[in-house]
């Protein structure tokens, strides 16, 4: 069984939920770093256009700054879209039926509690 974590709002969390977690910033970070070879690619083409005459600096410049801006956005609202779903994680299961760590644990103490009760009932019954 896997190990529980500790997430910063203090809740236990199963260790392949935080696998998942890290999964998803690696490929976060991967996006980011393509939007950046994007943008310098961009600008290289700005750059050697603007060389030829074919297009105006200025032009140029508010050209790629559309361009990032828009890729920018669209960026931003997919990780939103996607931090959503992860921070929903537990709404999920419940669609599924199936319980989370907490309830599982929840239901485990009140498992020992009512055996606890039901031993302590059998020592007063007359043998």
């Amino acid at each position: 069984m896997t190990e529980p974590l500790l997430n910063p709002n203090q809740t236990v969390v199963n260790a392949e939920e935080e696998n998942w977690r890290l999964q998803f910033k690696k490929v976060f970070l991967a996006g980011l770093g393509a939007v950046s070879i994007a943008e310098e690619e961009m600008a290289k083409l700005v750059h050697r256009l603007v060389e030829k005459g074919a297009l105006a600096e200025q032009d140029g410049r508010k050209w790629l700054k559309e361009f990032m801006e828009k890729y920018y956005h669209q960026t931003k609202d997919k990780v939103h879209t996607i931090e959503g779903r992860l921070e929903n994680w537990d709404g999920i299961l419940a669609k599924l039926n199936i319980p989370t760590k907490t309830q599982v644990e929840e239901l485990s103490k009140k498992m020992e509690q009512l055996s606890a009760k039901v031993e302590e009932l059998s020592k007063k019954l007359p043998s």
